[in-house]
């Protein structure tokens, strides 16, 4: 029997039960990160599904207190966004850089000012390829 994988919003760390291969919180292949991914997207039915909510439904990774990753809303790309201001006591998030493709995303973020959260960089590495991989 499979087990679940539960991806941590808070700083995109993950969890896992039993498995001494998933001690470290990670899936065991490529292909589980991409059904884990597709799974946690789907099944976040109590988000927000408004891109700027703290709260929205497609968040990948917390990289750190100002940059954040999330699937846009038709999943057609990967979005970096940052935290630009406050609305109703809740940070809003904007826009900042936009990728099609895992190589691109993952050398954008690095190329961020400020340290970002490894454990964010590495669920990152774990996304297909192209978002288009992940069906929305």
């Amino acid at each position: 029997m499979a087990e679940k994988f539960e991806t941590r919003r808070a700083c995109g760390r993950g969890r896992a039960s039993g498995s001494s291969s998933r001690a470290a919180g990670l899936p065991e292949t490529i292909s589980q990160a991409s059904a884990d991914v597709t799974n946690e997207l789907v099944s976040n039915a109590h988000a927000s599904h408004r891109e700027t909510a703290d709260d929205y439904s497609a968040l990948l990774a917390r990289l750190n207190e100002g940059f954040r990753v999330i699937a846009c809303k038709d999943r057609l790309q990967w979005i970096i966004q940052r935290r630009d201001r406050w609305k109703a006591g809740a940070p809003r998030w904007t826009g900042f850089r936009y990728h099609p493709t895992r190589e691109a995303l993952i050398a954008a973020c690095r190329a961020l000012s400020g340290p970002c959260d490894p454990a964010a960089m590495a669920s990152l590495a774990l996304l297909p390829e192209a978002i288009r991989g992940i069906a929305g």
